[in-house]
């Protein structure tokens, strides 16, 4: 949520966030609906990045057509490193503010 106020206080954006309570299934209609809306979209989750459930969300946006042709900038992915991550590292490994609100910068100055 930090990264959010720091986004919009800083670059004058309005951040939509949707978090999806369940993965399968999980509410496509819905975040197709808001990247239609503003043309952008940041995956964050705190799984690897590829093969996650990031990697599905990213997919499925880009091969809805509808939605695909109203986005302003790439889908981006904020999420765990592809590394096995022992647990006295995990707060180092999962996504932060820092790392969202530089996507967040990323995908508004596209």
């Amino acid at each position: 949520m930090n990264a959010l106020k720091m986004a919009e206080q800083d670059l004058g954006v309005s951040v939509e966030l949707i978090d999806l309570r369940t993965i399968y299934p999980w509410d496509k209609e819905c975040v197709l609906a808001s990247v239609r809306k503003t043309g952008r979209c940041i995956v964050v989750h705190e799984s690897m990045v590829n093969q996650g459930v990031g990697a599905e969300v990213a997919a499925v946006i880009q091969e809805d057509e509808e939605t695909f042709i109203r986005l302003e900038a790439p889908v981006e992915r904020v999420a765990g490193w592809s590394i096995p991550t022992p647990l006295v590292f995990e707060k180092f490994n999962a996504p932060d503010a820092a790392r969202i609100y530089d996507r967040i910068k990323k995908v508004t100055n596209y």
